[in-house]
C-alpha cells in the first residue's frame, strides 16, 4: 500500500517538475555552434599535477611543490591570457589558515622542464588541493598530502 502511494505521489510530481521553472531544462543546439565552440578549443593544451619526487607528506613549515605538466602545445602569447591557475585546500583558495606562502613559476619553457606550484602547509591534518583554471578548463585536479607536526628549535 505505501509502495502504491508513493509511485502515484512521484508519478504525479513528474509534470509539475518539467513544466516549473525550477525543472531541468532541456539542452538546444544548432549544430553550428557547437562545431565552432569544439574547433576554437581544440588547440588548447591540457594539464597534467602531481608532487614533486613524488612526496605528498610534509612536516608543517615545509615547502610543498605540485609540478605542473603542459600536454600539448602551450604558446603564451597565442591565448590572450596566461595559465593562472587558483590554488583549493579544503574548500578554502589561496592563502589561509591552511595554507600559507602560495607562488608559482611558469616562466620555464614547458617543453623543456615542469612548471612549479609551490606553498606552505601550516596544520596538521590530511588535506585535498584543487587546482583549477577557468581558461584552460582545467576544472577538477585534486591531490591529497598529508601535514604532519613540524619540530621546535
Amino acid at each position: 500500500m505505501a509502495f502504491r502511494i508513493l509511485f502515484f505521489t512521484l508519478i504525479s510530481l513528474l509534470p509539475v517538475c518539467f513544466l516549473s521553472p525550477f525543472g531541468p531544462k532541456l539542452a538546444q543546439s544548432d549544430g553550428i555552434s557547437d562545431f565552432v565552440y569544439l574547433a576554437e578549443n581544440a588547440a588548447i593544451p591540457s594539464f597534467a599535477f602531481g608532487w614533486l619526487d613524488e612526496k605528498d607528506t610534509f612536516a608543517a613549515g615545509d615547502v610543498a611543490i605540485i609540478k605542473v605538466k603542459v600536454l600539448g602545445n602551450y604558446e603564451r602569447d597565442k591565448y590572450g591570457f596566461a595559465f593562472n591557475p587558483n590554488i583549493t585546500v579544503n574548500g578554502k583558495m589561496g592563502n589561509s589558515s591552511l595554507i600559507s606562502g602560495v607562488s608559482s613559476n611558469f616562466d620555464a619553457n614547458p617543453i623543456e622542464s615542469d612548471w612549479r606550484i609551490s606553498f606552505i602547509p601550516i596544520m596538521v591534518g590530511l588535506f585535498n588541493v584543487l587546482v583549477t583554471d577557468d581558461h584552460f578548463y582545467v576544472l577538477d585536479s585534486s591531490l591529497h598530502f598529508r601535514v604532519t607536526p613540524g619540530f621546535d628549535l
